[in-house]
């Protein structure tokens, strides 16, 4: 993801499945992160009312972010999988291709990687979510200001 490539290295791609899958499932990984934990600290709140203390809902904010990212993890290949037995050998190895100079999903990709394995090695579960919420969130800032 972060070799640096001639043009013409770039526009080879030799497994476009392969590529296509990994960018997928990521995507699916991020999204479900970040659902997860969004959907799993408003059903603490709602559930438990004005009860809810900071240890319920920080032990739901890292329950739904990790099992929507293990629900990526799960429907990231299967997407893929599909989508690329609906498309055409061209048409993948434009998707492949775009891919590679698209600097706002690489961006994303990336510090979203280093934001998971930044939090996991600092604080394990909880910091993996949070790595992983707060990189799409600067990701996504950032890259909507360009």
């Amino acid at each position: 993801m972060g070799v640096k490539q001639t043009d013409l290295q770039l526009l080879q791609v030799p497994n476009a499945a392969t590529e296509f899958s990994l960018h997928v499932t990521l995507r699916c990984v991020q999204s479900g992160t970040v659902l997860g934990s969004v959907l799993g600290s408003l059903a603490c709140a709602f559930q438990n009312g004005s009860d809810t203390d900071m240890k319920n809902l920080k032990r739901a904010f890292v329950h739904g972010g990790c099992t929507g990212a293990m629900i990526g993890l799960i429907a990231g290949p299967l997407f893929s999988y599909w989508n690329v037995q609906q498309m055409s050998t061209l048409k993948l190895y434009d998707r492949c291709y775009r891919l590679r100079f698209n600097n706002e999903e690489l961006n994303t990709d990336r510090s979203c990687l280093v934001g998971a394995t930044i939090g996991t090695v600092c604080g394990g579960s909880l910091g993996f979510v949070v790595g992983v919420d707060l990189a799409k969130l600067f990701s996504t800032v950032i890259g909507g200001k360009n």
